[in-house]
């Protein structure tokens, strides 16, 4: 599926909040809270209710990532005129609230990639990859 609650296992960490804790605000079963965690389809109900108990916008929990290597290779074709440099990256992503991890682990994405003769350009933007895809299929 390529809707992903990512943003939302982040929005969780940020607020130190557990999925457990996040059931109880919903109402909603953990079996619900799983299929979410594991970015299974979900009814637009339990993503109000997810909204409304965090206070936040759809968007802030999920988003539309490919599936597909070809949807991914149009990173390749990406207008550099708007790159950031590492050190701006890191400065941007800390500011965010972005782990040490999650940013090393993205610069070393980058890094990789333009080894192999691709360019992945540095934007914030870049961050919300989802860290568990596999890119070596995509590299």
């Amino acid at each position: 599926m390529a809707i992903k609650f990512y943003k939302l296992m982040d929005l969780l960490n940020r607020k130190e909040m557990s999925k457990g804790e996040l059931q109880a605000l919903t109402g909603t079963s953990s079996a619900t809270i799983a299929k979410v965690a594991a970015n299974k389809v979900v009814s637009l109900e339990v993503i109000d209710k997810i909204c409304k108990a965090l206070d936040c916008q759809p968007g802030d929990i999920m988003e539309y990532v490919p599936d597909s290597p070809e949807e991914w290779r149009g990173w390749n074709n990406m207008n550099e005129s708007n790159e950031m440099t590492k050190d701006e990256f890191i400065a941007k992503a800390k500011q965010l609230g972005y782990s040490d991890t999650a940013i090393t682990n993205i610069i070393k994405l980058h890094d990789e990639a333009k080894e192999k003769g691709i360019n992945i350009p540095l934007y914030i933007d870049l961050i919300k990859l989802p860290l568990k895809i596999n890119f070596q299929e995509f590299i």
